[in-house]
This record gives structure tokens, sequence and C-alpha cells, in this order.
């Protein structure tokens, strides 16, 4: 148990590092760790993300708890200028986020009472088995009196789009003491690329952090660029750290529903994923339980998806939650979706590619009940190991630094001769090297207009008078 636990055990090391790793780097020296993440917002993936990194953080051995900091579409939320987005939305980011709302809001109208029950058992589930501190209401609450903790972590979700309508930067820890020791697990952007602007911004504010766990490959391949001297990598969303069997703990039984179902998980409206999971369930004799359809909490999705038959889905937390319990399933990719990547990355993660459909080739698909459990379980449960070790080393070891990948000096020169310089583009530079190549016998090339100035053509200079053209335009080596 204490190999697994502490990764160094299982090598031969000095006795003498080995007792300073316990003494300084134990997790029962921490004494908490302060995760933020979104949380509370009547969401599947959310809430039961945000549940299962502190749970896999306490069976770790570690105590931790989530900061009670409310997204900013909680109901009581409070607004103020500390709330505005740290980006410049665009115009159609800015119509959708006052527009969604009032139009979701007409939709439900007969649906009301539905949803009124679906808001108490999501309330509920999280009041019994979200671990949090006190509640924070608005950022400039966070800020005025933060919590102390020994560990500052952001949890999973889109807590870093730079999309999103409001101040991101309490997901960047920006909140907690200098000094203090912040990581992230399987934060997300929920883009594929960002401005320069938005770069740059992200490099400050990535600065302080140790380690960088991302959730999707994208992520990584931005965040990597940043040459940051943090470790950054992609890991495993929290809802795949715990087994079936973790999970099954904080299921709620779903009385109406019995014997065996498809279930039908549509997260984002689609004829397409609808409609393969109609012809599916003919095919197998079964009758179909669409998620949306029920005042579902937490507890029952994951009872729902612990006992179903097999699943359909669009949802990357459907597809993740159908691994989990070795289900049957197809994720359909929606026409228009803009960013599939997490499915994609999980689905490559565990060698089940083929059960990604995308909306276009729904009518053409033969389903197929079988899956090769034995080869994807081998994959997935590496990548749990590999994810669960990059957790523990964020937390317990110290910060594997590197110097910072970008330079640390520049050099700017110009040439002396007045006259050349007032002529050149690029401060007399060019004439002074392409003169030193010629005379040690080299070639220069170099590109020039023509006489009309219509074209630009590439010479060769092998003499200084050949240069001529070349160097009256300053353009390149």
């Amino acid at each position: 148990p204490l190999a697994r636990r502490y990764p160094l055990l299982s090598t031969p090391v000095p006795i003498c590092h080995l007792a300073r790793h316990l003494v300084l780097y134990s997790p029962y020296k921490m004494k908490k760790i302060g995760i933020i993440t979104i949380q509370k917002c009547d969401n599947f993936g959310a809430d039961l993300q945000a549940y299962a990194l502190g749970a896999k953080l306490r069976a770790l051995g570690y105590d931790a708890e989530n900061i009670d900091y409310l997204f900013y579409k909680h109901p009581r939320h409070q607004g103020g200028k500390g709330e505005r987005p740290v980006f410049r939305l665009s115009m159609v980011n800015r119509v959708k986020e006052v527009l969604f709302p009032i139009v979701a809001g007409l939709k439900n109208l007969k649906r009301r009472k539905a949803i009124r029950a679906r808001h108490e058992r999501f309330k509920a589930w999280t009041d019994k088995h979200l671990k949090c501190g006190p509640e924070y209401r608005s950022v400039a609450s966070l800020y005025q009196n933060p919590p102390q903790y020994d560990v500052y972590m952001v949890g999973s979700d889109q807590v870093w789009n730079p999309r999103m309508g409001s101040n991101i930067l309490p997901y960047f820890l920006d909140f907690a003491p200098a000094g203090v020791r912040c990581v992230s697990y399987a934060a997300s952007l929920g883009v594929s690329s960002v401005t320069p602007s938005v770069y740059e911004r992200f490099l400050k504010l990535l600065s302080r952090f140790s380690y960088v766990g991302l959730r999707e490959r994208a992520g990584e391949r931005i965040i990597s660029g940043m040459g940051l001297a943090a470790e950054v990598k992609t890991v495993l969303d929290p809802t795949l750290l715990l087994t079936a069997d973790e999970w099954a703990k904080v299921a709620d039984p779903v009385p109406s529903v019995e014997g065996k179902y498809l279930l039908l998980y549509d997260l984002i409206p689609s004829p397409e994923t609808v409609a393969l999971a109609a012809r599916w369930a003919k095919d197998l004799g079964l009758p179909i339980v669409r998620v949306g359809d029920g005042a579902y909490g937490p507890g029952e999705f994951v009872w729902l998806m612990a006992h179903a038959e097999c699943v359909v889905t669009n949802s990357f937390h459907g597809t993740a939650f159908s691994i989990i319990h070795g289900k049957s399933f197809y994720s359909v990719i929606p026409r228009g979706m803009a960013n599939a990547s997490r499915i994609e990355n999980i689905l490559n993660t565990v060698g089940l590619n083929g059960r990604m459909i995308r909306a276009a080739e729904v009518d053409a698909l033969q389903p197929s009940f079988e899956i090769d459990w034995k080869a994807a379980d081998a994959k997935f449960e590496s990548a749990r190991v590999d994810s669960v070790d990059f957790l523990t080393r964020s937390l317990s070891e110290p910060p594997r630094m590197q110097p910072p990948k970008h330079p640390l000096a520049c050099y700017a020169l110009w040439n002396k001769d007045e006259d050349i310089c007032s002529r050149s583009t690029s401060g007399g530079l060019f004439s002074v090297l392409a003169r030193r190549v010629i005379e040690k016998g080299g070639v220069v090339y170099g590109a020039a207009f023509d006489p009309d100035f219509h074209h630009v053509t590439h010479h060769a200079a092998r003499t200084v008078e050949e240069l001529a053209p070349l160097a009256d335009v300053e353009v390149c080596l």
C-alpha cells in the first residue's frame, strides 16, 4: 500500500533521501488542499467531476475540500465590476450570454415542475457528497477573505475558457497567497487555439504554477508552447479516476426503471443521436430510457449508467461513464459541434476510436454490441495509473521546475554609417553582414523589386557591386 501511495518506495534509494521525502513531502504533513472548479450548476459532468477529484485525493490520504466559489450562472452568485470577463467577448458570444438564458427559460416553462425537482435532487446530492468550505458568492468576497490552504488546486471542466462570460481569474488561483503551491488537474481551455493577447495573459497567470495538468491534448499543446518552468501534461478527467465500485457508493436508484434498457443521453440536441438510439434499441429489442426525460440528479445519472444494457450519447461524461462501467456504447459527434477533442482524446486513450460516430455517418452505421474490453481496460488502467501518479507528484514532490525555454535576453544592432542606416529597413545590418560574406568568398541571396516595381525577383550577389539592388531595400539574407 505504501508503494502505491509513494511511488518513490518502489525504487531503491538511499535511506536519507527516502526519509527526507517522507518528512518534507508526505501528504500527512499537509493540513489541507483547496480545490476550485465549476460546481453546483445543475450539470451532471460539472458536479460529478467536482466530487471525483476531492474523493480521489481523500482516498489517497490527503485532507482535501472544494472551495465553495459559486459559478457565475448560479442563482446565488452576486454580480459587480469584479465579475466582468477577463477577455473581450465577441458580439456573438455576448448575444449568447444574454439570449440563451431567456430562450432556455421559455423552452422550460412547460417542464418547470420537473426542472424544479431536478434542481432539488442536484442540491441534495451535492450537499451530501461534496465536501466544501465556506461559500463565496462573488469574486470580491473570494479576494477579500480568501480561504487558507497549504496547496491550491484548480480542478477540471472548462475553467480556463477565454470565452467565458465572467471573470476567470479565480480559476488561475489569482487569490492564493504568494509563495504557496499552485497546481491544476485536468483543467480545460474549451478551445483548440487562442489569440495572441490570451496567450500572453495565460503565460503570466500560469507562471506561479508548479504542475499543470490539462484535460485535452489541444490544451497541452497550447500551454507547452509557452515555455513554462512547470511540468505540463494531459491527464484523465477526474470522473475516470474512480472505479465503478467507488461510483456505486454515491448512486441513487431509480425505482421507476426496471429490466434491461438502452440509455440515451443527448446533452446536445441532435436528431442523428436520437435516430441511432431508436434504431439500435429496436435491433436489440430494448426500451429507451432518456436522461433528459426525467428529473434526475447526479446520483440517478450514475445509477442509470451502471445498470444500462448499452448507451448512446453525445456527451463527454456520457462517454466517460460508459467506459467506467464497461458498457457497449456509441458517442455521436453532432453537426456543428465546435470542439470534440475531449471525446476523441479519451477514446484514443483506451483504443475505442470506432465507437465515435460523426452525425453524417450515422445512417450508414451497422451498430455492433461487442467491444474488446480486455484490451480497452488494460489501456484505461494504464492511463489511470499515469494520471494518479501525476496527481500525487504535483502535491507531494518538489516541483520539477525547468529553466524557461524562451530567451532571457535579446540584442539590437544598427550600422554606424548614417547614410546606409537612413536608407535601410533593418538598421543597415544587411549591408554589414552581406559585405562580410562576399569578402570571405561567399554568395549572398536576396530579393529585390524590378525597375518598374511590379515584381519581386531573387538575385545572387558575388561582388559588392551586385549587392546594390539588394542592399538598397534591405530585404533578406
